[in-house]
């Protein structure tokens, strides 16, 4: 008799260039081990291999795809087999990124550089320092909803910020690849100090939720008629280490580098 097909497969990426898989053995016994199989492309060449053969008594039913390269998606299928030599069908196929992230790992604004036609225009010829916001937009696949906390980075000179790459570090959220989507969007202004009961901004959004399947979403929030908006870009999981993200501010050239 073929054992059962597994269930309620789980695949994210966990560790650095690792991936999580786990299952539900579906009334087997420990007699049946099972085979996960892995399929990945390298240009238009696809690669589909039995990667490991796990036996529950001992390993329970979980796996660490480990030592994978950053920036390819993986996508995987279970199938159980028994003493007797008897299969089940394989299981749906899930997929993910592996990334150099570590999942569960508070995501950072580490550097922001600001050039002077921007600093000018977002502080005034005169003004000797400058405080930035920034909202985090993420997609929570839980609970299917959107969150956007505003961030304060504090407040920098024009020696610090002005012309060159300012350090900041500030932590935005914790970036659990088994709650959130691959996906976040950055947005920043220049605070005025104001009240943040002036002009709406609205955004579209797309979260990755694995290769074939995005979730859209519409945003707003608000801010003070003398804040400047800095503009916004997209961060994926997976996007390469010190990637140089730029803003579109209506004066000037912005740039940020997020990461963990």
């Amino acid at each position: 008799m073929n054992p059962s097909i597994p269930t309620n497969v789980i695949v994210y990426p966990r560790f650095p260039n690792t991936i999580y898989i786990s299952w539900y053995c579906n009334g087997n016994g420990y007699d049946v081990n099972y085979r996960i199989y892995r399929k990945y492309y390298i240009g238009t060449s696809q690669y589909f291999n039995l990667i490991a053969t796990i036996d529950p008594y001992y390993y329970g039913t979980s796996y660490l795809d480990q030592n994978l390269m950053s920036g390819t998606n993986y996508e995987y299928q279970i199938s159980a087999i028994n003493s007797s030599g008897c299969s089940s069908g394989l299981t749906q196929a899930k997929d993910a990124y592996a990334s150099w992230r570590n999942s569960n790992t508070y995501e950072k604004v580490l550097k922001v550089y600001i050039n002077t036609t921007c600093w000018n225009w977002c502080c005034g010829l005169f003004d000797g320092k400058i405080e930035l916001v920034c909202l985090p937009i993420t997609y929570n696949i839980q609970e299917q909803k959107t969150d956007l906390p505003k961030k304060y980075l504090g407040q920098k000179t024009k020696s610090q910020q002005k012309d060159v790459w300012c350090n900041y570090g500030t932590e935005l959220f914790p970036w659990d690849m088994s709650k959130y989507a691959y996906t976040y969007m950055l947005s920043f202004y220049e605070d005025e100090a104001g009240n943040d009961r002036g002009v709406t901004i609205k955004l579209s959004a797309k979260f990755k939720i694995s290769e074939a399947v995005d979730v859209g979403a519409e945003i707003s929030y608000t801010i003070d008629n003398k804040d400047e908006e800095m503009g916004y870009f997209f961060v994926q999981y997976h996007d390469e280490k010190d990637k140089q993200y730029e803003l579109q501010p209506r004066k000037g050239t912005a740039k940020v580098i997020v990461g963990q």
